[in-house]
């Protein structure tokens, strides 16, 4: 699953058209709201996002984590971007294996 941090510019269309692109893997699932709506899941998953910039040519900074989720929907564990491609394999084989 894929949330964006800019529903004002990221309609569903242009979100399923991003994530069609050759930079994601077939399947990924992607999510759009109201602000209040993105507002509130940056908060419940400390998500840092920030609107840098005004009129038509801002940019959004924001976290880059990837959260790891159990079959239940609920929060196993976390992979920070700058982790690394082997030490995250293990993280996530760890993770699979709790369940």
């Amino acid at each position: 699953v894929f949330v964006t941090v800019d529903p004002a510019r990221d309609t569903p269309q242009q979100m399923k058209d991003y994530l069609a692109s050759d930079g994601f893997p077939q399947g990924v699932v992607g999510l759009t709201g109201t602000e209040q709506q993105v507002a509130a899941m940056a908060k419940a998953y400390r998500a840092f996002y920030q609107k840098v910039g005004t009129g038509d040519a801002y940019t959004m900074n924001h976290s880059l984590t990837v959260y790891l989720m159990g079959p239940d929907g609920k929060y196993r564990s976390a992979l920070a971007y700058d982790l690394g491609s082997e030490r995250s394999a293990q993280l996530i084989e760890r993770v699979m294996k709790r369940g």
